[in-house]
């Protein structure tokens, strides 16, 4: 069996990638490319993971959360609040999954399938 945590990271990745559109925040152009390119990240690395599940995949997804979590100020789009709160969401939950994937791995060993 996958683990649960890479499942959630792709459906996760699959919303933030459609989510300008589905909130309405695709004419503010550096709100939705983040979105695109963070989202096409959190699918991409997802897909590595339930094919060849590693630890360095938890530290990848927690920096591109890392990144999720500070991209609204960064690229100045913390005043669009449908953006804002949809990728500090996102980047939170992918944050936390990460640290809960690396906690059961050590706990348990290698990654259980």
């Amino acid at each position: 069996m996958r683990r649960w945590e890479d499942w959630l990271n792709l459906t996760i990745g699959i919303w933030l990638f459609i989510s300008p559109w589905a909130l309405g925040y695709s004419s503010n152009v550096a709100a939705a490319w983040n979105a695109f390119i963070t989202g096409a990240a959190f699918v991409l690395f997802s897909l590595v993971a339930l094919a060849r599940p590693a630890r360095w995949q938890e530290l990848i997804n927690s920096g591109i959360a890392i990144w999720a979590l500070l991209s609204p100020w960064v690229l100045g789009f913390g005043l669009v609040p449908s953006a804002t709160a949809n990728i500090v969401s996102v980047g939170s939950v992918v944050l936390f999954v990460a640290f809960e994937a690396a906690r059961t791995e050590r706990q348990y060993g290698a990654v259980a399938h």
